[in-house]
């Protein structure tokens, strides 16, 4: 998953072996015809299988005995749906490829067929009526400026007007600006004072400039520094599990203009998402909502009312109950995107390309 080059790479390449597998198949068991898998299906797992399980999920196919099957699973858990394609092809009546697995398979009504790969069962159950899964809106990414150096996994992108601020992938995680309203690059800072056992360099929330929230990346990261950098000093530090109560390993957040939030993993439950609400100045804990329950949340920001997270290489609408509203999906060139950001209204993205390089992405979303 580090590149979306190299997923339909794979994806097509398994798309030819299902199509030269299906030419074979036909040659050699002429009298069988393939099992017939056009519409769409609901989709039930037995225990065992992990095809499908953990919500409402469908899959259709097309009319041809192979080619690409549309995936759309949405989580009970969280409420975000997964939309992809599969390969699959109809090997004979009784064998069927789907997503890289081989199954037997069986029809014991017009309106059902039971795959079986010797462990577990997928049920298949013809849809009649609405389709029960929504697909996954559509957002595109466009390349807004190629970075001087490579970015830092560790950090995320925080916007402060017109300026989005990221770490560089150095010994430092140096902190630099790039301008959206006259596309320049500042120039680079690097904090080095040391509290609460390292140096919180790696930011997670912006309030101007010179001041930032920042993380150590060490120890679980469970404290979060306030500090200056202009000044390269400390104006507050708070550890969420001995100071708040609330032991998370901090990894994304934003400034409200009042407050700030930062987020992470409960460290007694990695599965629940944590938000915490601190006071801008002090960092003493005002609020906290845990959102997206075993969703891999990588950032967050503010985009008008809605609060958007980037979980793997989609956008999350995240609503008041902590669930996903909706799910953006990017077409375009997006890499292993490690942090979102909004300026007004618009939406920004950053990752590294497949040849390691640093990239800006302006995002357009319904």
């Amino acid at each position: 998953m580090t590149t979306l080059r190299l997923r339909y790479l794979t994806l097509f390449t398994a798309l030819a072996l299902a199509l030269v597998l299906t030419s074979c198949s036909n040659i050699s068991s002429s009298t069988a015809a393939a099992i017939d898998l056009q519409g769409l299906w609901t989709v039930t797992p037995s225990s065992g299988s992990s095809y499908g399980a953990g919500g409402t999920t469908t899959v259709e196919f097309g009319a041809d005995s192979s080619g690409l099957a549309t995936f759309l699973s949405q989580s009970t858990a969280n409420g975000i749906t997964t939309c992809a394609k599969q390969v699959y092809a109809a090997l004979s009546d009784k064998v069927v490829l789907l997503d890289g697995t081989y199954y037997q398979a069986s029809s014991p009504s017009a309106n059902q067929i039971v795959l079986d790969d010797g462990t577990a069962t997928v049920t298949l159950d013809r849809v009649t009526g609405a389709p029960p899964v929504a697909p996954c809106s559509q957002g595109t990414a466009a390349v807004a400026a190629m970075l001087p150096d490579p970015v830092n996994s560790r950090g995320a992108l925080n916007a402060v007007g017109n300026k989005l601020y990221y770490n560089v992938d150095d010994s430092v995680g140096t902190i630099i600006a790039y301008d959206t309203a006259t596309s320049t690059f500042g120039t680079g800072r690097a904090y080095s004072t040391s509290v609460s056992g390292g140096t919180h360099r790696y930011v997670v929330a912006a309030r101007s400039d010179d001041l930032f929230y920042g993380q150590c990346y060490c120890g679980g990261s469970t404290s979060l520094d306030y500090f200056n950098l202009a000044t390269n000093s400390s104006n507050a530090n708070v550890d969420s599990n001995a100071d708040l109560g609330v032991g998370i390993s901090i990894r994304y957040g934003y400034y409200t203009g009042s407050s700030v939030i930062v987020g992470g993993g409960l460290r007694s439950d990695y599965t629940k998402n944590q938000l915490l609400t601190l006071d801008q100045n002090t960092l003493t804990l005002t609020s906290q909502r845990q959102i997206l329950p075993e969703a891999s949340v990588r950032d967050i920001t503010m985009r008008g009312s809605d609060l958007l997270a980037l979980v793997d290489d989609s956008i999350v609408v995240v609503g008041s109950s902590g669930n996903a509203t909706a799910t953006y999906t990017l077409t375009g060139a997006t890499p292993y995107l490690l942090g979102i950001a909004a300026v007004g209204t618009t939406v920004y993205a950053i990752g590294n390309t497949a040849s390691g390089d640093g990239a800006l992405y302006r995002l357009t979303l319904p």
